[in-house]
């Protein structure tokens, strides 16, 4: 969950921005609410995965649109009664910019569930 919970853009050539608010609804509920925006951080190169690799290559002469997409997640958190142990979970929603449209022709949004059982020692 390095930049959002559906990690659909990689840590290479890309500037990010992160917009959110968290609170507690309950003393054991935490809500968080994020949208982040992704960018290419050079335009003459391309946009790389997860994976480290890349995945669209920069065209010649640079990209129309450094735009990579939006992402919105929204995250319950639940701190068991068991000490150390909490749950949280929620969707995730990828919207493509200009730059996937453009280089990856029908990239549609992408959805995903998240879900996840922590124990602290």
């Amino acid at each position: 969950k390095h930049l959002g919970i559906l990690d659909a853009v990689g840590r290479r050539n890309v500037n990010a921005l992160t917009l959110g608010w968290e609170g507690y609804l309950h003393p054991r509920w935490r809500l968080r609410v994020s949208h982040l925006d992704f960018w290419l951080a050079s335009r003459y190169d391309g946009f790389y995965g997860i994976n480290g690799r890349q995945a669209v290559v920069a065209p010649a002469g640079g990209a129309a649109s450094n735009k990579i997409g939006s992402e919105w997640d929204l995250i319950l958190r639940f701190a068991t009664p068991i000490e150390g142990l909490s749950v949280e979970g929620g969707p995730g929603l990828f919207y493509p910019g200009g730059f996937l449209e453009t280089h990856l022709g029908e990239f549609s949004k992408r959805k995903m569930v998240y879900l996840s059982i922590d124990f602290e020692l």
